[in-house]
């Protein structure tokens, strides 16, 4: 990439740096802010966005009323790593779904990763699918 779009790299490269440099500084605290965690969960995908371009598409759906919650931190991170990791090819057209809800005073996530379904079905699940 920095050979073939070296802007593109450039941003990716300070897209990485800036999420390294919050993952030190939040593994420090006891507690993040779930705004905090929902960002740093955006700006994770943005930069696979950047990594994956038009081969990927992400349905997001981030319902949470409370954004002042406590959690502890880079507590999502995983999950939604693991979903590109393991459901993501650069040479095929993949899907990831991602939702963060309330439900009473839990907080939830749901991740799905969709490579695996029939070409066909794959976005029609994405879309009907619900909390």
């Amino acid at each position: 990439m920095v050979d073939s779009y070296p802007k593109l790299a450039k941003k990716g490269i300070h897209q990485l740096s800036k999420l390294m440099r919050n993952m030190l500084y939040k593994s420090e605290d006891n507690t993040a802010s779930l705004s905090e965690e929902l960002n740093f969960i955006k700006s994770y995908i943005n930069l696979m966005k950047l990594c994956y371009g038009e081969q990927l598409e992400i349905c997001e759906d981030y319902s949470v009323i409370n954004n002042e919650s406590q959690i502890p931190p880079l507590l999502f991170i995983a999950q939604v790593e693991n979903a590109f990791k393991h459901g993501v090819y650069s040479t095929q057209k993949s899907s990831i779904y991602i939702a963060l809800f309330e439900v009473g005073e839990y907080i939830g996530l749901k991740v799905i990763n969709t490579f695996f379904f029939e070409e066909d079905d794959r976005l029609q699940r994405l879309r009907n699918w619900t909390g």
